[in-house]
């Protein structure tokens, strides 16, 4: 699809539409760990690194737990499958339109998770919101091939 191209009648410009896929992918880990440990008022600190269609993750909350995993991409779409220290895990699809990314997870415990996130340049706004009424907020920045996430958990 080229520039100017439009899916369900919304502008598309590959290269933010890309961005927007790394970001969500990157994202997704640190939600993760959030939607998987009890703590509420948390941290999440990490880096994911793409090469091609498929996103590396590596995450870590301030109470010691982490996450990894791997998301591809086909499209507009991407499909991620995370864990966390604690053997739980996370699956969920996202779907990118322009600057913006809906997405849509569920972990191993039945909880659920969605949200947007949001690009402008290099810095990508992220908002989610779990089935226990619990807010995920932060912004992944990103340089090359390598992001950087911080998100809290309200």
């Amino acid at each position: 699809m080229g520039e100017g191209d439009s899916i369900n009648g919304l502008p598309q410009n590959n290269k933010n539409q890309n961005t927007m896929k790394i970001l969500t992918k990157l994202a997704l880990a640190a939600v993760i760990l959030c939607s998987t440990f009890a703590v509420k008022a948390q941290s999440i600190y990490g880096t994911s690194r793409t090469y091609g269609n498929t996103t590396y993750h590596n995450y870590y909350n301030t109470d010691g737990g982490s996450a990894y995993g791997t998301s591809r991409n086909y499209g507009n779409t991407t499909y991620h499958n995370l864990y966390d220290s604690d053997g739980g895990s996370l699956s969920g699809t996202s779907r990118s339109y322009g600057n913006t990314t809906y997405q849509n997870y569920y972990n191993s415990d039945g909880n659920s998770l969605s949200g947007t996130s949001r690009s402008y340049g290099n810095t990508t706004y992220h908002n989610y919101y779990d089935s226990d009424g619990g807010m995920i907020t932060g912004t992944t920045r990103t340089y090359g091939n390598t992001s950087y996430t911080t998100l809290n958990e309200w």
